[in-house]
């Protein structure tokens, strides 16, 4: 539309927080994180891609690891520049877990229900986990698909299905859980990651993701056995696992992100 409007002014800036072409890439079955998507697809959807990010006079990123990703990628890209999103967690950050894993021991995943998010893998691994439990929290295309697997692994004791939550309901969540597992090919800037570590709960995260912390286990996930190889090794070593995601961590609130949007337009 912006092509086809020919608006010369005002100033056009992209916002961009995901990638459009490898998550229908993903849709379709596509098991390729977004690194190894490009290396692969990258001379297919280069120039496409590269011609309509150059309607922009400036793109903003969440992340470096999707900029370095982009820089490799687009040669001609546009000005470009990485503004994190909020995460305000001094509101809810708070010593709610005892660090005493439940027997059994209690899995969560959080999220959409969509194909890159890998959570049929996570159902399997579960399955190769008997003395596992998990909480599936949120919606999406995939939900029927996913309640299919569970009911053909004769899981549904151990699997529980959950509709999307937040606030007061979604600490809760945390507090009943002793690992969050989000096992997605790839998760540029899964804040829900970071607000379970800002409530004290370990996470196990895909290693093709923008964001670190201590508490935040990253690693190679993709299929079920590597997630119940890495489940069983964050169970081995939990208290120490557990005491590092006691930590605070620190926050980054709606205003610091209001004031770089605002120093950047105001250099456009």
């Amino acid at each position: 539309p912006l092509i086809l409007s020919r608006l010369k002014k005002p100033k056009k800036v992209l916002r961009l927080g995901g990638d459009f072409g490898w998550e229908r890439y993903t849709d379709h079955g596509g098991r390729l994180g977004l690194r190894s998507w490009y290396e692969k697809y990258g001379w297919m959807v280069g120039w496409l891609n590269g011609w309509l990010l150059n309607v922009f006079h400036h793109v903003v990123l969440s992340t470096d690891f999707q900029k370095e990703i982009y820089e490799e990628v687009y040669k001609k890209l546009p000005k470009h520049s990485t503004i994190e999103n909020a995460l305000p967690v001094t509101s809810f950050q708070s010593p709610v877990f005892n660090h005493q894993p439940h027997t059994p021991f209690r899995l969560l995943f959080v999220g959409r229900f969509v194909n890159f998010k890998n959570i049929p893998s996570l159902i399997e691994a579960t399955k190769r986990l008997p003395d596992c439990t998990l909480t599936i929290v949120g919606d999406g295309p995939c939900e029927s698909s996913l309640h299919r697997l569970v009911t053909r692994l004769d899981l549904g004791s151990r699997v529980r299905f959950v509709s999307s939550v937040s606030g007061k309901d979604k600490e809760d969540i945390f507090a009943k859980h002793d690992l969050l597992v989000l096992p997605s090919f790839t998760d540029i800037s899964p804040n829900t990651a970071l607000e379970a570590r800002a409530h004290g709960l370990p996470v196990l995260l895909t290693k093709e993701t923008g964001i670190s912390s201590d508490g935040i286990v990253t690693a190679d996930i993709e299929t079920p056995e590597k997630l119940r190889t890495e489940i069983a090794r964050v169970r081995e070593g939990y208290s120490f696992v557990a005491e590092a995601a006691s930590k605070d961590i620190p926050g980054r609130s709606w205003e610091e992100v209001a004031k770089e949007t605002a120093d950047l337009f105001a250099t456009l």
